[in-house]
């Protein structure tokens, strides 16, 4: 028996938590230039990562923008309007689309 969903979360999510001696975000930097490039990583100096709040895997919110990683291991059932979910909850918590701009 291996390990669930939730708990594959909460390690990555622990992971892109962690901060080296002078307060930075290594992992997390790591994983926002080799990802997502042109996202400007100073936007997470101070990010708040959760794991599994608000029916999300993982969501790593900066100042002005939000990653939402979403886990599927182990035959995950199809969760229908999944992304628009995630979509209203992002712009619940004051993001929103921002013109002219694409990070993938």
């Amino acid at each position: 028996m291996g390990a669930e969903e939730p708990d594959i979360s909460k390690v990555l999510g622990e992971l892109l938590r962690y901060r080296d001696c002078n307060g930075n975000l290594p992992i997390l930097n790591l994983f926002l230039s080799r990802s997502l490039p042109s996202l400007p990583i100073d936007d997470f100096a101070e990010a708040q990562i959760e794991m599994e709040a608000s029916n999300i895997d993982i969501s790593i919110r900066g100042l002005e923008h939000c990653i939402i990683i979403e886990n599927k291991v182990r035959d995950a059932l199809f969760q229908r309007n999944q992304l628009g979910r995630y979509i209203m909850t992002a712009r619940q918590w004051g993001y929103g689309p921002k013109p002219h701009k694409t990070y993938w």
